[in-house]
């Protein structure tokens, strides 16, 4: 789930659409899931911090990073029950300030509550990657 995550991120980078933002707004949001098992917060949230595994400790860190917990999990979760809180924009050319090395004068943009989706998506991604970079 993760590479797939990366592989979606890597095409997303370079070309936007409206199916990889929902694919890795769905993904992100549930990958954190997929490590534990499938345990809820309502669970983990029972067990003492210092009795919780390696797993239940990285669901409670995904979740405090502002990128995850203040944009992927309300907007995923927004967009399953259609009721999105966020402010969230699509434009298309090369804009300064939101531009980067490599975007076409032509480049797509979703932004969210004015920051560029990429940046927010990056993060979370990096923050995952420091999970599986642990694991043998």
């Amino acid at each position: 789930m993760f590479l797939y995550a990366n592989e979606v991120f890597s095409s997303y980078y370079r070309e936007p659409t409206e199916e990889k933002l929902i694919t890795l707004l769905f993904t992100l949001n549930h990958l954190r899931d997929w490590i534990t098992g499938g345990e809820g917060w309502d669970r983990i949230n029972e067990i003492p911090e210092n009795k919780r595994s390696a797993e239940q400790l990285f669901y409670q860190r995904i979740y405090d990073l502002p990128e995850y917990k203040k944009v992927v999990n309300p907007l995923c979760n927004g967009l399953k029950h259609c009721k999105i809180e966020l402010q969230t924009e699509e434009i298309a050319g090369l804009r300064c300030g939101i531009g980067r090395a490599g975007d076409s004068l032509g480049q797509k943009y979703y932004l969210i509550d004015g920051k560029d989706s990429r940046t927010i998506f990056h993060t979370v991604l990096e923050e995952y990657r420091k999970w599986f970079d642990k694991i043998p």
